[in-house]
């Protein structure tokens, strides 16, 4: 799920997933950067079971291009990373979680400094578990009876 800035929301544009999600993201960017192609893009689940009342967007698009790395939120609803395909390498990696990350997150942009771009947005890559499992979180989050 990626939420954005719009509306609802004050702060930085988060891509949330478990442990699990963030590693097929990864490898999903990874046979990208090794492919000829010049952009990819991810379809979001849409509204998020953990947070339904913040703006989500409907994608993550990367791009290759000979720029420094930059993170937007374009006005379609596309959360875009792009840059030289040596940075988005080092970027990708901040999808990498250890089993047990559960809480943790990252400023993937923060680890660029002269390398990115002036004006990209502050994006966080955060691990919740429950993301990918709904029903165990309506469960553990259930209303005590009374």
């Amino acid at each position: 799920m990626i939420q954005g800035q719009a509306d609802k929301r004050n702060g930085d544009t988060m891509v949330l997933d478990s442990v699990a999600g963030h590693q097929k993201t990864f490898d999903l960017l990874a046979v990208f950067l090794a492919s000829a192609d010049k952009a990819v893009e991810i379809s979001a689940a849409g509204p998020c079971h953990l947070c339904p009342d913040w703006p989500t967007l409907r994608a993550f698009r990367m791009v290759k291009s000979d720029a420094k790395l930059k993170t937007e939120e374009l006005p379609d609803g596309v959360l875009q990373v792009s840059g030289r395909p040596d940075l988005l390498a080092r970027y990708i990696e901040h999808f990498r979680f250890a089993p047990g990350d559960d809480g943790a997150h990252r400023h993937p942009e923060n680890s660029f400094g002269h390398e990115g771009a002036p004006g990209s947005d502050s994006i966080i890559i955060e691990v919740d578990d429950y993301a990918d499992d709904p029903d165990r979180w309506a469960g553990d989050n259930a209303d005590e009876p009374g």
